[in-house]
């Protein structure tokens, strides 16, 4: 996943906990909020405790793999005016203690409920 697709900074992912929206499943809960960019930004919570860093960070490549293939998929806000660009979103995906056992089929089916709770899947 490129750099300006990730959500990488601080005060980022508090304005997600404080005025994004939450969906959750049974393997993540993930927040999301309009961004003023064209394009989607994605950024990953795995706490210490769920396992060791390499857990960890298995988990963030498969959940970065996912996204990337279903990026084309999740719509970006329509604007009222035509001639203006399309408007993403900031979406933050917080790892819950099962996603750690799951296997990468399981993870998209999780992730792809999520974006369809928050009516942002569009299928084609």
């Amino acid at each position: 996943m490129k750099r300006h697709l990730r959500l990488r900074h601080r005060q980022d992912f508090a304005r997600l906990r404080q005025e994004g929206q939450v969906v959750q499943n049974h393997l993540l809960k993930m927040s999301f909020s309009p961004s003023q960019l064209a394009h989607h930004r994605y950024g990953f919570i795995i706490s210490g405790r769920l396992g060791k860093a390499v857990q960890r960070n298995r988990l963030r490549r498969q959940l970065r793999e996912i996204l990337r293939l279903l990026d084309s998929q999740i719509s970006l806000r329509a604007i009222e005016q035509p001639n203006q660009s399309p408007i993403g979103y900031d979406m933050v995906f917080i790892a819950k203690p099962a996603a750690m056992r799951a296997d990468f089929q399981t993870l998209k089916t999780a992730v792809e409920e999520l974006l369809e709770q928050a009516g942002l899947l569009t299928r084609q």
